[in-house]
């Protein structure tokens, strides 16, 4: 700072000052309220490793543990499954048949989409006829139903 700096005898002055003492009694007041410990509290290395890293390890070896068992064992069953499957398909016919028919299909207008892309909408009939059987004798239950959808199909411009 120079010599002519109107600032530099305020900040000389605060420089000097010091803070004024407590009355004894207020002293006194803040000394009884704090808290006297002989030993402060000192954490034990081994607490420290067990917080820190063995309790996270253990805890997460012990999920990959159970999400392992669980998807093994969920392993055996289908694989256990599939093999009942497999014996009992190759023995005896499968219980379901089915098979649709068309039976008509009727334009119903032309659509044009967003993209420009023309659509023709159908009125399309299907026949389903589904065949049952209750076990290995031939006894079978034919049932046949008639569907209708309304599907549209695309038209290509060349």
């Amino acid at each position: 700072m120079s010599d002519h700096d109107p600032i530099a005898p305020i900040e000389d002055a605060l420089q000097k000052l010091r803070p004024a003492a407590l009355e004894p009694s207020l002293m006194a007041r803040l000394s009884a309220a704090r808290q006297r410990s002989k030993t402060p509290p000192q954490k034990s290395a081994w607490r420290e490793l067990l917080l820190r890293w063995l309790l996270p390890v253990a805890t997460s070896a012990c999920v990959a543990v159970i999400t392992f068992s669980l998807l093994e064992r969920n392993r055996s069953h289908e694989a256990r499954d599939a093999g009942a499957k497999t014996a009992a398909s190759a023995d005896a016919p499968a219980p379901v048949e089915s098979r649709d028919y068309l039976v008509s299909a009727r334009p119903v207008g032309i659509i044009v989409a967003p993209n420009q892309q023309p659509y023709r909408i159908m009125d399309v009939e299907w026949l389903e006829h589904e065949t049952v059987r209750a076990g290995s004798d031939d006894r079978a239950r034919h049932t046949a139903t008639t569907r209708r959808d309304v599907i549209p199909v695309a038209l290509e411009i060349y």
